[in-house]
């Protein structure tokens, strides 16, 4: 095939961060773990599938329990929250263990991001939604659909970006936000 590149296994990537050689790096929407040193800014070599140990939070993982990147901590954790999906665990870690043994899912997935409920302002709100690249779909779900809660129910998107959903929502109505890339 003529237009073949790579099979992808491994990517050339340009570090977020300084990142020693076995570490792990959120790249937009990629993740990866640094065969070598890579100083921040500079491009090095991430492996993006594959199984690896890597550093994670104090508590236990289950296997099969997937696992998110904590940008922050430059850590895995079992909590989505706002932190990106990046694999499953293939080994169970007890809470004191400092690793979880992770088959990282490369960018098989598609990265979704639901949002605690929200209550509308009436005003343009701004939600993380820690997915790394702006979405290509968001939708907004009313949550309080009860008769006591009638009335006009207006949502308006923003401009997302790759922090942040944008959405205006009536004043006091509840809601969620999925955001999908």
């Amino acid at each position: 095939m003529k237009n073949f590149v790579q099979k992808g296994e491994t990517l050339t990537l340009t570090a977020p961060y300084a990142v020693s050689a076995g570490g792990g790096a959120l790249v937009g929407a990629l993740f990866g773990i640094a065969a070598n040193d890579v100083a921040n800014a500079a491009e090095g070599e991430f492996a993006i599938t594959g199984v690896y140990d890597i550093t994670k939070e104090g508590v236990a993982i289950s296997a099969g329990q997937l696992v998110y990147w904590d940008n922050t901590n430059k850590r895995v954790t079992p909590t989505a929250s706002s932190n990106k999906l990046v694999g499953v665990c293939t080994k169970a870690a007890a809470g004191g263990d400092a690793t979880a043994r992770v088959l990282l899912h490369g960018t098989q997935f598609p990265q979704v991001f639901v949002s605690a409920e929200q209550t509308g302002t009436g005003s343009a709100q701004n939600i993380a939604h820690g997915l790394g690249v702006t979405p290509s779909k968001v939708f907004v779900a009313p949550t309080d659909t009860a008769p006591a809660t009638t009335g006009q129910y207006t949502a308006t998107e923003g401009a997302h970006d790759a922090t942040n959903v944008v959405v205006t929502v009536t004043s006091g109505k509840k809601y969620k936000v999925i955001a999908i890339v």
